[in-house]
């Protein structure tokens, strides 16, 4: 058994330098990506969000958001504020200490059952999806045009300075 990690900030660290994506790499070959920590002002503050964006050869705009709420332990918590994220994001997860995984394991229909995803992490930094959620849209028009707006700039026009980045640090590699 791995060891435990100590602190939310030390698994956000290893979520982001984990091969979580290795799967989207390929869904995902040809879209830009963008993604951002702690995020004020959408609806509730997840840790980690992560946007993947294309234009289609019509003109057509595409982004596809995923939220991210990790916890040590706390599942339960972790449920309730991802199931938020669902209003202004098409895929919401919780992702949680490999150590602590089980309770949530022991009730991966509530996570079914609300589309949320479910990941486990280790200190080496390997990632298992226990829950793939479906694509959904976002339940809230308002919460949902407010993060495209400013984010469609970022994405799909490298020429301009949307309010969007000066409100969101994205995350540098």
């Amino acid at each position: 058994m791995s060891r435990a990690f100590e602190t939310e900030q030390e698994m956000v660290k290893a979520f982001l330098n984990s091969t979580r994506f290795t799967e989207f790499e390929m869904r995902y070959s040809e879209w830009k990506i963008w993604e951002a920590l702690e995020i004020n002002g959408l609806f509730g503050i997840p840790d980690i969000v992560t946007v993947f964006g294309k234009i289609s050869p019509a003109g057509q705009k595409y982004i596809r958001a995923y939220a991210f709420e990790l916890k040590l332990r706390n599942w339960r918590r972790a449920l309730t504020q991802a199931f938020r994220y669902s209003a202004f994001a098409h895929y919401s997860c919780v992702v949680l200490d490999s150590t602590h995984i089980q309770p949530a394991l022991a009730n991966i229909h509530l996570f079914q059952r609300s589309n949320i995803g479910l990941l486990s992490i280790s200190t080496n930094r390997t990632v298992t999806w226990h829950n793939y959620p479906k694509y959904q849209k976002p339940y809230s028009a308002d919460h949902f045009q407010e993060f495209y707006y400013g984010l469609k700039a970022e994405l799909f026009d490298n020429q301009q300075q949307s309010w969007f980045k000066s409100r969101y640090a994205p995350i540098t590699p």
